[in-house]
């Protein structure tokens, strides 16, 4: 698991949005999120295999919550994974 750490609250980690969360997020209006988008949240409770729920910070301005969300080093939608650093994403994609 990157960066190497547990879960632990109060860590930012990106959520990839599936379809119950797009629904949910363009509710809420501004921005509209695709599936497989990714959207940054804040973990507030920690669940066993590294699930947790979370926080999310979508660009209209309101959070929205999830509960038991599982970890996955890809991006599977409905899963969180941790942050890449700048530059990380074009390296993997190359």
């Amino acid at each position: 698991m990157n960066p190497g750490t547990a879960p632990s609250l109060g860590r930012i980690v990106h959520y990839t949005v599936d379809t119950q969360a797009a629904t949910k997020l363009n509710a809420l209006g501004g921005k509209r999120y695709n599936v497989s988008e990714k959207i940054p949240g804040m973990i507030v409770r920690l669940h066993e295999n590294n699930a947790c729920n979370l926080t999310l910070f979508p660009d209209a301005g309101d959070t929205i919550h999830f509960s038991n969300v599982p970890y996955s080093a890809g991006n599977q939608p409905g899963t969180w994974t941790w942050t890449e650093r700048s530059g990380e994403q074009q390296e993997a994609a190359a």
